[in-house]
């Protein structure tokens, strides 16, 4: 190889290194941020905390084979796509309105709380 293919190659190993480093250390405070300041971050929505924001919420993920055995019992209200694909301002007034007809569809419900998403406030 050139010099020159050496010298560009060891200083992208070298701000690699720093950027996982860095990433490494983003992250430790990401979480020290998170435990210290806990009641001020909604389990739902987003906070300005200091000069960053911090974005949380839910992964909401359907079993397709339980909302299928659903959907044969044909209920009276089914708030989903053909392709199973939530309606969630439909699924939302369930929940509040009808929750015996809600409680039917749960069975195919996961949710998993999604990392917090940090930027920068503007």
């Amino acid at each position: 190889m050139t010099d020159l293919i050496e010298e560009l190659s060891a200083e992208w190993a070298k701000y690699k290194r720093m950027e996982a480093e860095a990433n490494r250390k983003r992250l430790e405070i990401e979480q020290k941020i998170c435990t210290h300041a806990k009641e001020h971050i909604p389990a739902q929505g987003s906070a300005k905390i200091g000069c960053i924001k911090v974005t949380t919420g839910f992964d909401r993920k359907w079993d397709a084979e339980i909302l299928t055995q659903i959907y044969r019992t044909k209920p009276p209200v089914f708030p989903f796509a053909v392709n199973w694909k939530e309606d969630r301002r439909l699924t939302s007034k369930l929940e509040s309105e009808q929750a015996e007809v809600m409680a039917m569809f749960m069975p195919a419900l996961t949710i998993k709380e999604k990392k917090p998403y940090f930027t920068i406030a503007e």
